[in-house]
């Protein structure tokens, strides 16, 4: 990882930043299943809800500007809370450089250590080969496939489910 990214654990300054990186990867409409970010409110307030109930939620940033981010976020359901979901974004120019394994790493020992997460599960484009790779990486495992669960025009795309026990 380049000396000149920092990871940090979020907190509300950074919301106005965490749009516009989301905004920038969802505008490539390939790795995120959204193709526009959320208002700034709503980031504002996922960001004070994580904060407050200590959930991983990391950025990456160079020049005080969020570049890539990771979160972990527990079920809703008591039986189920012992899971955790995972959600990650990375700015193109950033990829490849050890970001997201860093991000990713940080917020596995999170999620384990503070919030009493045993599994985590994540769903990536099977055309996001780069992601999957990275997944695969860091111990997670193909768990299965949800055929043309994505379309965008007429282009269909496979998503896969992973999951890893921590």
């Amino acid at each position: 990882m380049s000396e000149d990214i920092v990871v940090e654990k979020a907190d509300l300054r950074h919301a106005s930043s965490l749009c516009k990186a989301v905004d920038v990867v969802a505008c490539e409409q390939r790795f995120l299943p959204l193709f526009q970010p959320d208002s700034l409110d709503c980031a504002k307030k996922f960001i004070q809800e994580s904060v407050e109930k200590n959930y991983p939620l990391y950025y990456a940033l160079k020049e005080d500007e969020i570049v890539a981010w990771c979160d972990i976020i527990p079920k809703p359901y008591e039986e189920m809370k012992h899971v955790g979901t995972l959600y990650f974004g990375m700015i193109s120019n950033y990829r490849g450089n050890g970001i997201g394994s860093e991000l990713m790493k940080k917020a596995l020992a999170h999620a384990k250590t503070n919030n009493k997460i045993e599994r985590v599960e994540l769903e990536v484009f099977e055309s996001n080969r780069y992601g999957m790779e990275l997944c695969k990486s860091l111990g997670f495992s193909v768990e299965g496939k949800k055929k043309k669960a994505r379309k965008v025009g007429k282009h269909y795309d496979d998503v896969i489910v992973m999951g890893k026990l921590i």
